[in-house]
């Protein structure tokens, strides 16, 4: 007996794999500060007003995360350091 194309679920097979889809990686500020992103409150938000870096979620009164994916989008977003080439203006 063939089963009918239109019963057959596409996507994730297992639960675990679903939560892993719809679950993104919440960064809290300890994170930040063990991947040498942050290293201070007030630099959050500096970052925040002057550089284009997310302001995460607060997800309680003293609590803000951040996607690990928004975080790794805006480090991409950066420009990558070097020295100006001589002559260059």
């Amino acid at each position: 007996m063939k089963s009918d194309p239109r019963l057959v679920r596409e996507g994730p097979s297992t639960v675990d794999e679903t939560v892993k889809t719809v679950t993104p990686t919440l960064l809290r500020f300890a994170d930040l500060k063990a991947r040498h992103i942050i290293n201070s409150w007030p630099s959050v938000r500096k970052y925040v007003d002057d550089y284009g870096f997310p302001p995460g979620r607060k997800i309680s009164p003293q609590t803000r995360v951040w996607t690990d994916e928004e975080v790794a989008a805006w480090l991409t977003s950066r420009p990558i350091a070097g020295r100006k080439k001589e002559g260059a203006e």
